[in-house]
């Protein structure tokens, strides 16, 4: 589930019986990767954003198999007036 606030995305992700050892989390300014790996079984889950956002405050936390992202949205500069 991918939630759009005005100033951040929030990811949940349901893991399955992967444990948190097991999770790769990779984010870029307009991407989310997930990816679990145990054995034989792989999982991967790809989450794109409209808006880019800043990478160096995402916060994420895993509770009962679930994964929540958190992923602030860059501020946007206003543009310059034109005369």
């Amino acid at each position: 589930m991918v939630l759009e606030r005005k100033n951040a995305y929030e990811v949940r992700l349901c893991t399955g019986a992967f444990k948190p050892s097991e999770l790769e989390v990779v984010v870029s300014e307009t991407r989310l990767t997930v990816k679990a790996r145990h054995g034989d079984h792989a999982w991967e889950r790809l989450v794109n954003f409209s808006d880019p956002v800043e990478t160096e405050k995402v916060r994420a936390k895993f509770d009962n198999r679930i994964l929540t992202v958190v992923l602030p949205k860059k501020n946007k500069r206003p543009r310059a007036e034109r005369k």
